[in-house]
């Protein structure tokens, strides 16, 4: 049930970040800029980390970099 709850959370944040990617490129005279920003991670396994990481990827405009093992 949890996994399903995530799966429309994740799926509706998709939607609102298309729109808002669209918007920007199409709608919007405001300037895009680019950033990297480090994010501590509340998850510890793997299995988390990769789920994580792959959302992120998925979700327009955003791209996951690195995983700092030392800080976790």
């Amino acid at each position: 049930l949890r996994l399903f709850a995530l799966f429309l959370v994740f799926l509706w944040e998709v939607v609102k970040a298309n729109f808002q990617v669209a918007r920007l490129l199409f709608v919007s005279n405001d300037k895009i800029r680019p950033a990297i920003f480090v994010y501590p991670l509340k998850v510890h396994t793997e299995t988390q980390i990769l789920l994580l990481s792959s959302m992120i990827t998925l979700t327009p405009g955003t791209l996951s970099l690195d995983v700092d093992r030392d800080s976790q």
